[in-house]
């Protein structure tokens, strides 16, 4: 299943030379977002979660570093 999967990695992403250092997102059915490490490749685990909590994560974590720079 892993390997039909759109995978999309971070342009933040600095890991070494073959990028290989993050987390990569692919969308799965029933409404559920797939989570993997890259350094794990096609074989290794993937987290699945609900697409609305993904959704409400990455809103807390935009949130979160918001308020952090506004204390800088």
């Amino acid at each position: 299943m892993a390997e039909q999967l759109k995978w999309l990695k971070s342009t933040y992403s600095n890991g070494d030379a073959n990028g290989n250092e993050c987390v990569e997102l692919a969308r799965l059915p029933q409404r559920r977002l797939g989570v993997r490490d890259s350094k794990c490749g096609h074989s290794g685990p993937i987290l699945s979660v609900p697409s609305a909590a993904a959704a409400s994560f990455l809103t807390f974590v935009k949130d979160a570093a918001n308020r952090a720079n506004m204390l800088l």
